[in-house]
């Protein structure tokens, strides 16, 4: 890959910014499934008070206001923040009844909780078992809220974690405490299908920090380390980036290509390379557009400079006659955006 030395302190400076918006903690994709089995309690994939060893004692499907005849009555009004959204996540059980638990889990908790604040959270947990009731049958409903209760009992534990510091080391210590907190609360498995990938994202984000902080390594080579970093991310995590750092990139492997003697033709067969042939030919047109403007502008900015004797009314009208003349209603406010920063 062809890299351009001017601007790797801005990729750097970049990556840090998407890696601090990926290390929270809601952030999370396809991983393991896992079943939560409703006729075996000891087994290791169901979260019951039984099966967590080391697990707060956490009250189990408590705090539910219930009908007689088992049933959580009609869910309170929905907040606004809710309103006009669609439920995120999803619950789903196999054929025999279970619990599947992947992080989709997670999302429809999240979703349900992020309402924290508006209402109480009584009525929360109202609305949510009342969502979980829709969305399950009858005898998968016990497993998904035994798992909503140690849920909100992880969560309470993240929240009381001491704040951490703004430093490699620190971030580094935060992502291992958090692994072993999930799989002290949901057990080793459950904890991999709920979290599994979203860990193993913030263990490469944290190095990325360290790396990047790393003042032995020469600019160039944290770029190169970050890069191979990269190529150890979670796929979903990495296309991400991918889409948000594609066009820096290439704009940095275009210049550095075209400063090296590079020709156009060259330009776009790297162009064709990374993103195919019809997107290099639409960046071609783009780049023709992008030459005949600047040649129309700095033709404008020729006869500007003429008009440098007028003053007053007679040079206002005679600015705006010019950029009649030479540009349509749209370009000129384009024009006058680009006049205001240059010098008369």
């Amino acid at each position: 890959m062809i890299r351009r030395w001017p601007i790797t302190s801005l990729v750097l400076t970049l990556a840090l910014v998407a890696a601090a918006w990926w290390f929270q903690p809601g952030t999370m994709g396809p991983t393991e499934t896992v079943l939560m089995p409703v006729t075996r309690p000891q087994s290791p994939n169901r979260v019951t008070p039984a099966s967590r060893r080391d697990t707060p004692d956490v009250p189990v499907a408590a705090g539910w206001a219930k009908t007689p005849d088992g049933k959580v009555p009609g869910a309170p009004p929905v907040p606004n923040s809710l309103r006009d959204t669609d439920s995120d996540g999803a619950l789903e059980a196999d054929r025999a009844g279970h619990l599947i638990i992947t992080p989709e889990v997670r999302r429809f908790f999240d979703y349900h909780l992020s309402t924290a604040g508006e209402e109480p959270m009584s009525a929360t947990r109202q609305r949510l078992r009342r969502a979980i009731e829709e969305r399950l049958p009858a005898g998968t409903v016990r497993e998904a809220t035994d798992l909503l209760e140690v849920y909100l009992r992880y969560r309470e534990l993240v929240a009381a974690l001491p704040a951490g510091r703004d430093d490699p080391a620190a971030l580094a210590q935060r992502v291992e405490q958090l692994r072993n907190l999930r799989r002290s609360v949901f057990g080793e498995r459950v904890a991999a299908a709920l979290f599994g990938e979203e860990d193993e994202r913030d263990t490469v984000v944290a190095e990325m920090h360290r790396v990047a902080a790393d003042e032995s390594l020469s600019p160039e080579q944290r770029r190169v380390a970050i890069e191979e970093l990269e190529e150890k991310l979670p796929p979903t995590e990495r296309q991400a980036r991918q889409q948000a750092f594609g066009p820096l990139r290439m704009m940095q492997d275009e210049q550095a290509l075209r400063d090296a003697g590079g020709s156009e033709e060259e330009v776009r067969l790297l162009r064709e390379q990374r993103f195919g042939a019809d997107a290099a030919d639409r960046l071609s047109g783009l780049d023709r557009e992008q030459r005949e403007w600047k040649k129309r502008y700095d033709e404008y900015r020729a006869e500007f400079a003429k008009l440098g004797a007028l003053s007053g009314d007679k040079r206002a009208a005679a600015i705006a006659t010019l950029r009649g003349k030479r540009f349509n209603e749209q370009e000129r406010i384009r024009v006058e955006a680009l006049d205001q920063i240059q010098p008369n």
